[in-house]
């Protein structure tokens, strides 16, 4: 995938689920980025000639939503109220602790 887009891709395994998934974020429209999938697959039975087990493959290209990357992990940490005595909290929210309760600010 490096090769073929001049980046390499972020690889995601579960080992429980035996599975591994390699994204390669690339803008253009659908059709440009579709005229690629033949040289992945040509890659693809290029490594099971080698025999190499890597199962079904399947490749996805889809349209990912504009969003603001640098704030919008954020929307995935919370607040987290461990008994009454401690708050563990991101710096960007702004909730105040309950009385006696220690707070701990993680990023």
């Amino acid at each position: 995938m490096e090769r073929l887009f001049g980046k390499p891709p972020s690889i995601y395994s579960d080992l429980e689920k035996q599975i591994s998934i390699l994204t390669v974020f690339e803008e253009g429209n659908a059709d440009a980025l579709a005229s690629r999938k033949p040289g992945l697959l040509e890659r693809l039975k290029r490594i099971s000639e080698c025999d190499l087990q890597i199962g079904d493959a399947k490749i996805e290209i889809k349209k990912v939503p504009r969003e603001d990357w640098a704030e919008s992990w954020k929307k995935h940490f919370k607040l987290q109220r461990i008994g009454s005595a401690l708050l563990v909290k991101p710096s960007w929210i702004k909730t105040k602790p309950s009385k006696g309760q220690a707070v701990v600010v993680l990023d």
